[in-house]
């Protein structure tokens, strides 16, 4: 019997995950490492195609073709769940090496970067407002976040070129809010 043939590793990344709220998605590709790397992780165990099969729950026939590289369509998330938990492997490895890609919009990866920059200033021991937690943080949108990142950007150059201090500024308000005596 021939073994089947490999699966054409020019294959379009395709969408396999639906778009969340936020735009973001899986995407899979075809991956020639994973068949060789899940055969290595059951001859590592000593373990049969029909055993490994059996305990990861999914036919002799799609483990076989998976390890073989004979299938051009990607495993569901839920199998190689499955294949992590059985050979103690970190998911996010696995979906790595089948092929499996988080994709995040452009205009949505600047935002993820904000959000982690407003976390990093806003949970920093030095700088973290009293009461403050990453629950609470929530609470800004990314426009606040954006706007608070660049006030602290501004602030630091401030205050490094030798600008006046918080208090400084705070004194310097007060007296141009207070109205003139008549």
């Amino acid at each position: 019997m021939d073994s089947p043939s490999p699966a054409p590793t020019d294959l379009p990344a395709r969408t396999v995950g639906p778009l969340t709220d936020n735009g973001t998605a899986w995407t899979w590709r075809f991956r020639e490492e994973f068949a060789p790397w899940l055969r290595e992780q059951r001859e590592g165990r000593q373990e049969t195609l029909r055993d490994a099969a059996k305990a990861i729950n999914v036919s002799f026939t799609v483990l076989q073709k998976l390890e073989t590289g004979g299938r051009a369509r990607a495993p569901t998330i839920e199998l190689l769940t499955r294949i992590a938990n059985h050979f103690g492997k970190d998911l996010d490895v696995v979906l790595t090496l089948a092929g499996y890609k988080m994709e995040v919009p452009e205009d949505l990866r600047d935002a993820v970067l904000c959000d982690e920059g407003f976390l990093a200033l806003v949970l920093h021991p030095a700088l973290r407002p009293s009461l403050m937690d990453e629950r609470w943080a929530e609470a800004f949108s990314r426009v606040q976040k954006a706007q608070w990142m660049e006030f602290a950007r501004n602030l630091e150059k401030h205050i490094l070129a030798g600008g006046e201090t918080i208090e400084e500024m705070l004194r310097e308000y007060r007296r141009g809010r207070r109205k003139a005596p008549r």
